[in-house]
């Protein structure tokens, strides 16, 4: 996030005193701020957002993160090898892998990546591996327009910054 500092000791002190039911972790320059629920990732994903807010009254939450992954993350997460993730991708069972979210196309060789939450349904269907659960794309379409609104809202407050997850 933009705002917050998590190299900040103060800060981070009161993050884990005041917002300790989230996770805080970096990733890409922006700080990301991981909701646990067994109920609607939709209301928690709003509420950590409010409270995120009362915490710190400039920031702003951005977006649900994506978590992309590419076949050797997939690899590593899931504990195979990369070769087994490859023959997932290529096909041949009963259920395709998912498509790739996008192709990255650096100079010589595209990479394919993928939404975690678009992989682990295909893992539980088709290999019977359970992870945690994570919104579905209608979920996180619903979360990213509140957030846009919220946003709209905030930018009619004096000297609001932006805070990216």
């Amino acid at each position: 996030m933009i705002g917050v500092d998590l190299e900040d000791h103060a800060t981070a002190a009161r993050l884990g005193q005041v917002l300790d039911d989230l996770l805080w972790s970096q990733a890409g320059g922006s700080v990301i701020a991981t909701a646990f629920t067994e109920s609607d990732p939709v209301h928690a994903a709003l509420s950590a957002t409010r409270r995120i807010h009362s915490f710190e009254p400039s920031a702003r939450v951005v977006r649900v993160h994506p978590d992309l992954v590419t076949i050797p993350a997939i690899a590593a997460r899931v504990g195979v090898s990369r070769q087994a993730v490859q023959q997932w991708v290529a096909g041949g069972g009963s259920r395709l892998f998912p498509a790739p979210y996008a192709s990255l196309e650096p100079e010589v060789k595209p990479i394919k990546v993928w939404r975690w939450a678009d992989v682990t349904p295909w893992l539980w269907e088709v290999k019977g591996l359970a992870f945690e659960a994570l919104p579905t794309p209608p979920q996180v379409a619903r979360i990213d327009a509140e957030l846009c609104r919220l946003a709209d809202d905030m930018e009619a407050e004096p000297g609001a910054r932006i805070v990216s997850m």
